[in-house]
């Protein structure tokens, strides 16, 4: 075999080489892939299975509450069961930080019951908003060279302007109701669904309050923005 000749077949070697490489490359790459899909299948897979596990003992544990409740006389108001009316409550509330659920006994009609709910929840919410805001509120004040009788009238008067305000907020999630004789006793679960008007609701009544309490042309930034921060209910 002549030197060109060798060459030559040297260099059809190679070329089947670097095509034979390129192709076991692209098969191992292919494999590769199919491997991440499945494993990326696999994790899909696990987070669905174990979203399911979680709705089923979700729904479990509510069942047994509905139960306990049922037994303890209680009822859906509306045509929903227990069970449903805690089940649509917790996908509006999964945390459970944003209603509150209060008990009123011995009420002449069940809307007499719902309105006395409503004011303790508006009473617990006014209550809640002011111990969240407290400190900060009066340790800017004070700084400020704002005396502790101001202060304590500035938180005074902003839980009295939440009271009233965060009526029109507080949504009714569902209604539970036991008879008893003449009267009726009433739970009802009530959800602040708009949180950003909370926020809002919450700083204006700030505003308000340290307005009609005199306090102006001070630096208000780092009060606002804490009154302004989300407030769990619960």
């Amino acid at each position: 075999m002549s030197k060109t000749n060798f060459l030559s077949v040297i260099a059809i070697a190679a070329i089947f080489i670097s095509a034979f490489t390129c192709e076991s490359a692209y098969a191992q790459t292919k494999r590769q892939k199919k491997q991440l899909e499945k494993m990326e299948g696999d994790a899909a897979f696990e987070a669905r299975k174990a979203e399911l596990e979680a709705d089923q003992a979700r729904r479990k544990q509510f069942k047994t509450k509905a139960d306990e409740l049922s037994k303890e006389g209680w009822k859906a108001e509306g045509t929903r069961t227990i069970e449903v009316a805690l089940l649509d409550h917790y996908k509006k509330d999964p945390d459970g930080n944003k209603s509150h659920t209060p008990i009123v006994n011995n009420n002449k009609t069940i809307n007499l019951g719902k309105r006395s709910a409503l004011t303790q929840a508006q009473n617990y919410y006014a209550q809640r908003a002011t111990n969240h805001v407290k400190g900060t509120v009066g340790e800017v004040l004070l700084n400020n060279g704002v005396p502790q009788t101001d202060i304590d009238k500035v938180l005074a008067k902003y839980g009295g302007i939440v009271d009233k305000k965060v009526g029109e907020l507080l949504v009714e999630s569902y209604t539970l109701v036991r008879e008893r004789g003449n009267f009726v006793d009433v739970q009802t679960a009530f959800i602040i669904v708009e949180q950003d008007k909370a926020s809002q609701m919450r700083i204006d009544a700030m505003k308000q309050s340290m307005l009609e309490t005199k306090i102006v042309g001070m630096e208000l930034e780092e009060i606002l923005k804490a009154v302004g921060h989300t407030l769990p209910i619960e």
